[in-house]
């Protein structure tokens, strides 16, 4: 069959993975471990689920997609990530027990940043993230990479007011509560 659906990306994957060619080793193979250290945490492995955010029920399910994916990451042992939603809807996240990273949109109230940051800590998130999307929009790659800059360049300026010379180094002592 031919090859007709340029933007669907399940085909474009599927195609990607049908042309690597792996050599299996039947003689001196291992067992794999693929399990993964991240924030401290052992997951089952590197794999992390997208950030969705604005998921709602399918098929009249009990649950919205977000919470879905959610108690499968649980089940499955691998880091959540979550994107734009309200603090309500991240509690449901968090309520299903998965290890979960909240990322939180630059609103232009600070106000809510600041709101949503915090209820992100008080329920125990594993961290928060800032969305790279809008870089990308605006400015494709090279956005993204200034963005990505930009974030160095402040983890720089923190680490150095607060005395960490390395990354490993930084413990809660660093932080600031409101």
């Amino acid at each position: 069959m031919a090859y007709t659906r340029l933007s669907d990306a399940n085909e474009i994957t599927e195609r990607y993975m049908d042309s690597l060619l792996i050599e299996q080793r039947l003689i001196d193979s291992v067992v794999a471990d693929t399990k993964a250290t991240l924030f401290g945490e052992e997951f089952s492995m590197p794999v992390l689920t997208p950030a969705f955010s604005h998921l709602s029920n399918y098929n009249g399910r009990e649950y919205t997609g977000l919470e879905e994916y959610s108690i499968a990451a649980k089940e499955s042992n691998i880091l959540n990530f979550c994107g734009m939603m309200e603090n309500d809807m991240f509690q449901k996240i968090m309520d299903t027990g998965a290890k979960t990273v909240r990322i939180v949109k630059p609103y232009a109230d600070n106000g809510k940043v600041r709101d949503q940051l915090q209820f992100a800590e008080a329920a125990d998130a594993a961290a928060v993230g800032r969305p790279m999307l809008p870089s990308l929009e605006k400015d494709g790659a090279p956005g993204v990479v200034k963005f990505l800059e930009g974030i160095r360049n402040e983890l720089r300026f923190i680490m150095s007011n607060t005395g960490f010379k390395t990354v490993s180094e930084i413990d809660d002592s660093a932080l600031y509560q409101y």
